[in-house]
């Protein structure tokens, strides 16, 4: 008898999504703040794990602020390379002088992993997740106003905190000086 040869391929199986995690992010108003591939709370249930590819962007709200991917705007439905994120290129800035906590900025969005789709596999997260992040307030340098005042020459004259006066009008609650002097 002649001996023969048997060989098997064995597959892992389908490529297991990956998981993302909700955050929630701070920065101070008036500063661009740079996404970080830790924000997205990436994990991967494959053995061995797969690594993060990229992150899909399902959702966007900004409230006049900006996301950029380096000097190109992200939206809805955009993809940014895991790369790019480690470069510090996915950046939001808020709109000028806005702050607060809530929906300033908010990405829902969706992590990739580079396992690929062969075998059925999936290689995004098939929950959605959502990243807010609050702008915190910072105190605005206030808008002094001109005035002219005249007197006599040769005469004293006494200037009052009246005549200071300023506005504040990019601080919640404002720190103007009103008209009226302080005890």
């Amino acid at each position: 008898p002649t001996a023969k040869t048997i060989t098997f391929n064995i597959t892992t199986g389908p490529n297991l999504p990956p998981s993302g995690s909700n955050s929630s992010q701070q920065t101070a108003e008036d500063r661009t703040f740079t996404i970080s591939e830790a924000d997205f709370g990436f994990s991967d249930q494959d053995t061995p794990a797969n690594n993060f590819a990229a992150v899909k962007i399902s959702s966007v709200t900004l409230n006049g602020g900006t996301l950029s991917n380096g000097v190109v705007p992200v939206g809805s439905g955009d993809e940014v390379s895991i790369a790019d994120i480690r470069l510090g290129k996915l950046q939001f800035k808020p709109a000028a002088n806005a702050n607060g906590a809530g929906a300033l900025g908010q990405l829902v969005f969706q992590v990739k992993d580079d396992g690929g789709t062969a075998l059925n596999g999936q290689d995004t997260d098939q929950l959605p997740n959502t990243m807010t992040i609050n702008v915190l307030a910072v105190s605005d340098a206030p808008v002094g106003s001109s005035f002219a005042k005249s007197t006599r020459e040769d005469v004293f004259f006494n200037f009052d905190q009246t005549d200071f006066t300023f506005s504040d009008a990019n601080d919640s609650p404002s720190r103007a000086r009103n008209s009226s002097p302080t005890p």
